[in-house]
């Protein structure tokens, strides 16, 4: 039986980076993260909307009750997500206000996620950035996969020096799978894999 479709587009830090058919509840990683704005622009769809129903709509309830916002880098975790969701825990970034949004909020959503990971010790990661299930059309993916792909660069720099130091446990991640629906995968993995190439090795 195979899984998913699954291409490799570089690798940043040591950590192999691949952009996959996959969303949070499909993902089987450690830690499978999905965005969510303060609001939708139409309606919740895709990855994010098959999250919120396996969550029994607690990210959207949580939300509406104003426990969680979706203000950007905020988030809640779920540490025993239940079945049928395969990773061992749920991240849910927030992305603030479709109106306000900016490449940045991805780059800090993915600085969040990293040092989430290293709390957890995962070694694993599914990250679904849920633009479009928020009803958002993003300008185009090149300055969004950039912005992702510096985010893990910059925090991968920090936990490495921090090691060095002393002052943490050396990284234990070693892939970090970007989701992207069957038909977006192609161009996803081109915009990834240009990302990839255009960021200097931290390590370096």
């Amino acid at each position: 039986m195979t899984g998913p479709e699954r291409r490799w587009v570089g690798r940043v830090a040591g950590i192999d980076i691949e952009v996959a058919a996959v969303d949070a509840v499909t993902a089987a990683v450690d830690l499978a993260v999905a965005g969510l704005f303060t609001r939708e622009v139409s309606r919740l769809a895709g990855g994010m909307e098959h999250l919120d129903r396996a969550l029994q709509r607690v990210p959207t309830r949580l939300r509406d009750e104003g426990v969680f916002t979706g203000a950007a880098s905020s988030s809640i975790l779920i540490r025993h997500p239940p079945a049928p969701i395969m990773s061992g825990a749920i991240l849910v970034v927030g992305l603030g206000e479709p109106s306000e949004f900016a490449p940045e909020v991805l780059a800090n959503a993915t600085r969040r996620t990293f040092d989430t990971a290293m709390l957890l010790g995962a070694q694993s990661i599914a990250f679904a950035p849920s633009i479009l299930d928020g009803g958002l059309v993003p300008d185009g993916d090149e300055n969004l996969s950039q912005a992702m792909v510096t985010g893990i660069a910059q925090s991968a720099r920090a936990a490495r020096r921090l090691a060095a130091l002393g002052f943490s446990p050396p990284s234990p991640l070693v892939c970090w799978r970007f989701a992207a629906s069957p038909a977006h995968l192609a161009k996803a993995a081109d915009a990834f894999r240009r990302a990839v190439a255009g960021t200097p090795d931290p390590r370096e």
